[in-house]
């Protein structure tokens, strides 16, 4: 049986199916019926079966069920849009209480869709909820970056770093002062680092995969738009995300492979607060490149 398959009786040779494949993998004879030719470059990421209006395509990796009409009536339109990620916000109040993982699930959901390089999709999820893991992971974040501010203020660690990192430590230096305000709020008892979130999500892929971080990243911002939609209220981890990217203490906590990468983290609660306007941001500075 062929990966896909045409029913003649329904297609109209219309020719979008060919057209919509990135592979190119579809033909489409003069005056006759699509026809896969090179199966074997196929990526299964499913525009054949999608965008077929008779439903004359099947593609063995979508099977019935697993493709679904769009519901035009639930569709944005562009002042939607645009209201929606003006008013997100990053969120670091939280009510006391737990998110539902029934809703920190159909975040993960919406996040999975999000584009990945040559479809790949593999972008994978750690929620964390549990109290006392997520005050382990504040910790262990202290401690990363008490170590790092001891290493900054040395002279000689310093001079080595700039070494290792090829001068990429001048953005570190300019953090200094926020390394040194979260530990000392740590120590204090004030979380500064999860802002006592109930919730986190980190997003890992395999570390040296094609374009891993760009796929992480967009998964995670899909997840943040739809915690809006949601009711719920996140915010980007930096710091969580720091001590993941250089140090392997989190990742060995909640149990991420060594060859998976955490490219993104997102702290999630109910928002203790709502917001009741957006506010301007910089002008998009913009430059229109010509040959």
């Amino acid at each position: 049986m062929s990966l896909i398959e045409i029913d003649e009786s329904r297609c109209t040779s219309c020719g979008i199916c060919a057209a919509a494949c990135p592979m190119k993998l579809i033909e489409q004879p003069e005056g006759g019926l699509p026809q896969a030719v090179a199966e074997e470059r196929c990526i299964v990421c499913g525009h054949c079966a999608a965008i077929c209006p008779r439903g004359a395509l099947t593609h063995e990796a979508f099977p019935a069920g697993s493709v679904t009409p769009i519901d035009s009536g639930l569709l944005p339109g562009a002042d939607a849009t645009l209201e929606l990620l003006r008013s997100r916000r990053s969120i670091r109040d939280f009510k006391d209480e737990p998110v539902e993982r029934e809703l920190l699930q159909k975040v993960v959901d919406a996040a999975r869709y999000a584009p990945s390089a040559h479809n790949l999709q593999f972008t994978r999820y750690t929620v964390v909820d549990d109290r006392k893991t997520l005050d382990k992971v504040v910790e262990l974040t202290a401690d990363f970056f008490d170590g790092l501010i001891k290493q900054l203020r040395n002279p000689l660690k310093r001079g080595l770093l700039m070494v290792l990192t090829r001068g990429g430590i001048k953005a570190a230096l300019e953090m200094l002062p926020d390394f040194e305000r979260i530990v000392a709020a740590h120590r204090a008892g004030v979380d500064g680092i999860l802002h006592n979130a109930p919730a986190l999500i980190l997003f890992h892929s395999p570390e040296n995969a094609t374009s891993s971080e760009c796929t992480s990243v967009l998964a995670m911002h899909n997840a943040a738009l739809a915690c809006s939609g949601y009711g719920l209220g996140c915010f980007i981890a930096g710091f969580v995300m720091g001590a993941c990217r250089r140090g392997r203490r989190v990742p060995e906590l909640l149990g991420i492979p060594k060859d998976r990468k955490v490219f993104g983290v997102l702290a999630v609660g109910h928002p203790r607060v709502k917001f009741r306007s957006w506010v301007e941001r910089k002008p998009a500075v913009v430059d229109w490149a010509v040959a």
